[in-house]
């Protein structure tokens, strides 16, 4: 399916792309460097899934002595989002849904988040929030939400920051009908 055309509809005038990743890279690096006077500098392109890296390094002098060090790489984008969304909602349910917005290297940053829908689900009240990242560099921001029918939901969030930096998500929710009661037990079913 072309998400990419199905999101510029969704998402309107904004200009953020999902990030479809499937390749993820769990060995960024693995190279062999000879030194020049007992100092190396490598550079290398870390991959572009967002995570920690282990970066080892080993050293073996002509005399034979070994060395070591590690220290991590962190990869993360200028914002991005984590999706807080519940896995299903039932027809009748007013829930909400949302991200957390997390913006590096900056601090007090205002981005706008973008809430849409596609199916049977609808936003009650506002489909744009201003989130203000503060200093641990993380904020909610949360829309309501109702379901209104069985079936299959796309919700899609966009963000986008006031230097230009955005990321965007898009999830599926399943609407599920109402459940019949059940009862776990009672006086007169024990034996």
């Amino acid at each position: 399916a072309d998400f990419s055309a199905i999101f510029k509809e969704a998402a309107g005038s904004i200009d953020a792309t999902l990030r479809l990743e499937s390749d993820f890279v769990s060995t960024a690096l693995f190279e062999t460097e000879i030194a020049q006077d007992g100092r190396l500098q490598t550079s290398f392109t870390a991959p572009s899934n967002l995570g920690t890296f282990v970066i080892r390094a080993y050293a073996v002098s002509r005399d034979g002595i070994f060395g070591s060090a590690e220290t991590e790489l962190i990869v993360r984008r200028e914002l991005s989002l984590t999706p807080s969304v519940p896995r299903f909602a039932r027809v009748g349910d007013v829930f909400q849904a949302g991200a957390v917005v997390t913006a590096s290297g900056a601090t007090d940053v205002a981005v706008t988040l973008t809430a849409s829908v596609e199916g049977p689900l609808e936003i009650i009240g506002d489909d744009i929030l201003e989130v203000e990242v503060g200093g641990d560099g993380q904020e909610q921001g949360r829309f309501t939400l109702r379901a209104l029918a069985v079936g299959k939901a796309n919700f899609t969030l966009v963000a986008e920051d006031e230097d230009g930096n955005s990321d965007a998500v898009q999830l599926e929710v399943d609407v599920e009908g109402l459940q019949e009661s059940v009862t776990v037990g009672d006086r007169k079913s024990v034996v």
